[in-house]
């Protein structure tokens, strides 16, 4: 009998591959957890020789990064990736971190049980392209490479001008491509355009966000189990929209005013940066108030997670 974890946070395919699994006489499901965050932790606790990873995962965590991290420690464990999202970078980035098997949800013609066995036999099974999904008045597959960069950081909420550094081309290149990628599909904004791509998955946001990760769940002491946790492709935006609900948003930077003169009434976000580079400019523009923790000595920066405790703490004493 092979152990086998399912990696799914929708409910009706994690119950389809539950039920298979229960009437196969090779399989025992011994996990079936919603976020690939955590899939590391499980790998560490139990015997699994097979997991079914979605791509997508609770709180927007990746199945395909769990699978990277968990290749890279336990390349015994078989790997089969499962999505419906048809991201052309996908197929392309499994091989790469050597995922052993790849299916579609909706259209793969080989039953999963099948897949299956073939994968625990030593087989590597690859469809041999994307799925093409309706997007606007086109197809998926109507888009060229360089649209499909560009609207991936089109969907990060990067403007023409950050877009042109990151491909090395020019801003007014970059306008004229997303301007006809909108006359392709039909889509009259920019963020009707963005809003529709993620919707169908042709693109997924790659974000620098750390994921839930073992190490996270050591550190914090098991924390991360009763704290909810957001992960969020575009932070200004979110700032806005906290703005609307009533919040005061506070930025943690070097430059602010004195942490303990500053009043934290009323409804409060609190952003704090990397170690390293701090908060970015964009995020700390969309910031009410910034607030710093003066240092003495040599040291020009505390550990983020010591600011945030800091800064947690005088927020929570004016309550």
């Amino acid at each position: 009998m092979y152990n086998v974890m399912v990696v799914e946070d929708q409910a009706m395919p994690r119950q389809l591959f539950e039920a298979f699994i229960a009437m196969s006489d090779k399989y025992t499901l011994v996990h079936s957890i919603k976020n690939a965050d955590m899939a590391d932790i499980y790998c560490e606790k139990s015997d699994i020789d097979l997991i079914l990873m979605d791509v997508c995962t609770e709180l927007n965590s990746s199945g395909l990064d769990a699978a990277e991290r968990i290749k890279a420690k336990h390349p015994e464990i078989k790997i089969i990736i499962v999505t419906s999202m048809p991201e052309v970078s996908y197929l392309e980035r499994a091989r790469k971190i050597g995922v052993d098997s790849f299916w579609y949800k909706e259209v793969s013609e080989e039953p999963i049980l099948e897949l299956m066995d073939r994968t625990m036999a030593g087989e590597r099974i690859y469809p041999d392209k994307t799925p093409s999904v309706s997007f606007g008045y086109i197809k998926s597959t109507d888009l060229s490479e360089r649209e499909v960069n560009i609207l991936r950081e089109v969907i990060n909420g990067d403007t023409n001008a950050e877009i042109a550094e990151k491909l090395n081309m020019s801003p007014y290149t970059v306008r004229d491509y997303v301007q006809t990628i909108m006359e392709k599909t039909g889509f009259r904004t920019r963020t009707e355009l963005a809003v529709k791509a993620r919707e169908i998955g042709i693109i997924i946001p790659k974000r620098r966000g750390v994921a839930l990760t073992y190490a996270v769940g050591k550190v914090s002491a098991g924390a991360v189990e009763y704290v909810p946790v957001a992960r969020v492709a575009n932070l200004p935006s979110v700032i806005e929209e906290l703005k609307e609900k009533g919040f005061w948003v506070y930025g943690a930077d070097m430059d602010g005013t004195p942490w303990d003169k500053q009043d934290y009434s009323g409804s409060v976000a609190l952003v704090v940066g990397s170690e390293g580079k701090g908060v970015s400019r964009l995020v700390k523009d969309k910031c009410d108030f910034i607030v710093s923790l003066p240092m003495k000595g040599k040291i020009n920066s505390l550990n983020a997670s010591v600011a945030a405790g800091i800064l947690m703490y005088e927020i929570a004493k004016n309550r």
